[in-house]
């Protein structure tokens, strides 16, 4: 397609409307994509950059895409979103939104606790959450989305890309505060310990702390996403142990490798070998507390680093955390710690273009949606050298 401005593209998608059959101006269909390339191309101008033409060539492509494929369902509505094997739009750059909210809206109890505090909350962005989720081809319930994700960062509501993960964990902690309040880290240190086998006793101690300032009032989305862990420092004259709420793992990639496997990642982060008795210090790792239902484990990519995005990531459906709990601490009634692969979230990258999909597995396939309305069945594979987002389910 030839590279064009708004006002060209406006008068020839005028003409390409006026040879269709049917066609007139109180067409309702026809209404509703005026009313979105309208929005989109406001967008774009409210938003000048050096690639405003590209942007905007982009735009007009998958504008048109999008209209030939949904234009006799642009309302089609989705009863059970967990089961529903369709993708969802992306008209401006939006690929790092759609993957993750495509991920969430399969994600078990997800929509289930979000219409549930849609009832408490009154939240706009709970209330369009759930509108996508059940209209996935409805731009204007997308964009209206879309604007109001900018309460949460400013940059969501604009065309431009940004990183999938980091969204994500954004809205899922807006979400979580929305209804509870900030979220915040709790540390706590206690009274100087000069003997080794006092370290349980504070380790409890630190968590009771924990517990009553926050545990106490967890809400449901806290259950399904968060785990705690535990940092401890011993030296000769104090002990600062601190415990974290946390939304996901967070794994960096080494500049020098260029293959690395999940294991080997998570034991640089929950290190199984727990002292260090080097200049009469006492180093216990972070180590897990509890155990989400919901695990979301990011991979750091840098993007001005070749060696790091193209690194392989090797992983397994099966994921066993036994290795970094602190059974010392950990006293959940389940002690199950095995978890489930049920998602993937990858980028493919070059140095000027990035693009988000996400793999899902629904009743034992793995489906791949690529911003289409068709979703393609696909062969589980155990790495990649995209993956950007692992995503397990616990088995309880």
């Amino acid at each position: 397609m030839q590279k064009m401005d708004i006002e060209n593209s406006n008068n020839q998608i005028s003409m390409n409307n006026a040879n269709n059959e049917n066609n007139s101006s109180d067409n309702p269909i026809n209404r509703f994509f005026r009313s979105i390339y309208n929005y989109c191309s406001n967008l774009i101008k409210k938003n000048p950059t050096r690639n405003s033409k590209e942007i905007n060539s982009k735009f007009i492509e998958s504008f048109i895409h999008y209209k030939e494929h949904y234009k006799n369902n642009i309302n089609y509505h989705i009863k059970e979103p967990l089961n529903s094997k369709v993708g969802l739009i992306n008209l401006l750059n939006d690929c790092y939104i759609v993957s993750f909210l495509q991920i969430l809206f399969h994600t078990p109890r997800f929509l289930i606790i979000l219409k549930q505090l849609n009832t408490i909350a009154k939240s706009d962005i709970i209330k369009y959450l759930i509108l996508v989720s059940e209209y996935p081809f409805n731009v204007e319930y997308f964009y209206e989305l879309k604007q109001l994700l900018g309460r949460i960062n400013p940059e969501y509501s604009k065309p431009y890309s940004n990183d999938s993960q980091e969204f994500g964990i954004d809205l899922i902690n807006y979400l979580i505060s929305e209804i509870k309040g900030t979220i915040e880290e709790i540390s706590y240190e206690s009274p100087a310990c000069q003997q080794e086998e006092n370290l349980i006793e504070y380790k409890k101690e630190a968590l009771n702390h924990f517990i009553s300032t926050y545990q106490a009032n967890q809400i449901d989305l806290e259950k399904l996403f968060l785990f705690n862990q535990i940092d401890l420092f011993y030296f000769n004259n104090s002990i600062r142990p601190q415990i974290y709420s946390n939304s996901h793992m967070e794994l960096t990639l080494q500049k020098t490798m260029s293959y690395e496997k999940l294991g080997d990642l998570i034991d640089k982060k929950y290190n199984s070998d727990n002292f260090d008795n080097t200049s009469n210090q006492l180093f216990i790792k972070s180590k897990l507390v509890s155990l989400p239902n919901i695990l979301i484990i990011s991979i750091n990519r840098a993007l001005n680093n070749e060696r790091i995005n193209n690194c392989l990531i090797e992983y397994g459906e099966i994921l066993d955390l036994k290795n970094y709990i602190d059974y010392d601490l950990y006293n959940d009634y389940n002690k199950k710690t095995t978890y489930h692969l049920y998602s993937i979230n990858e980028c493919f990258h070059s140095m000027r273009y990035s693009h988000y999909v996400c793999s899902i597995k629904i009743g034992g396939k793995w489906f791949f949606f690529d911003d289409n309305k068709s979703v393609e069945e696909r062969t589980f594979v155990n790495s990649s050298n995209f993956v950007v987002g692992l995503f397990y389910i616990r088995d309880i």
